[in-house]
């Protein structure tokens, strides 16, 4: 019966190992993070594209202004004879204007510059979100291919598992699943000079007497199970 514990609990030991060697795989890590990566990127993108639309129809609104002021200056420029107070209140007005237009043309230096500025900012993000997803796919190809070659293995010890518990003692396999699940490893543990092969824990005259008689006794500090080897 001892034998066939610990081989139950060998055949658990590569389970685990196996299970962790997946959730451990640095594939899989990096795919959460470059997950995260690709979220912020995207919004990003979003909000790039709402300043950029923002500052074009900021630019175009200066634009319409700018083609404006200079049809009132050709207007102006163009007109008929006038008389003198007429003339006066011309250049009065064509001053203003071409005044207007030198704050609108630094308006629109100003604007072009916020747009180009965003366009590569643009382009940049979108360029990075696309690096990201390439990496993402090859990330997740590499890791279907770890757990295709590992489940496999996996699937064929549980069911080696299955068949052994089927003859083990019901009350024992219980207790080895309830330590187990408390993160208790390893449950069957040896008899090493006296004490628990799990805890160090000495065992008392009455203890050692019962291991060597009952063949297993569960250890009073960890609750691990002591077995006489």
């Amino acid at each position: 019966m001892l034998e066939e514990l610990l081989e139950y609990q060998n055949l658990d030991a590569q389970v685990f190992k196996l299970e962790k060697q997946i959730e451990n795989d640095v594939n899989k890590q990096n795919l959460a993070k470059l997950s995260v990566v690709i979220k912020n990127l995207q919004a990003k993108l979003l909000e790039l594209d709402g300043s950029a639309g923002k500052a074009i129809a900021e630019f175009r609104s200066y634009k319409d202004e700018y083609d404006k002021k200079s049809k009132e200056i050709e207007s102006l420029s163009s007109g008929s004879e006038q008389s003198v107070e007429d003339y006066t209140a011309t250049l009065s007005k064509l001053g203003k204007i071409v005044s207007s237009l030198s704050n609108i043309e630094r308006m629109l230096s100003g604007e072009a510059e916020s747009v180009s500025t965003l366009l590569k900012n643009f382009d940049t993000c979108k360029n990075s979100i696309v690096m990201n997803k390439e990496k993402y796919k090859q990330c997740k190809d590499n890791s279907s291919s770890i757990e295709t070659n590992l489940l496999p293995q996996i699937d064929r010890l549980k069911s080696e598992l299955s068949a052994k518990e089927k003859t083990l003692p019901s009350q024992l396999l219980a207790r080895y699943k309830q330590l187990r699940q408390s993160n208790v490893w390893p449950v069957f543990v040896p008899l090493r000079n006296g004490a628990c092969g799990g805890c160090a824990m000495g065992l008392s005259s009455a203890l050692l007497s019962r291991v060597h008689s009952e063949g297993h006794i569960e250890c009073e500090q960890c609750g691990r199970i002591i077995y006489d080897n």
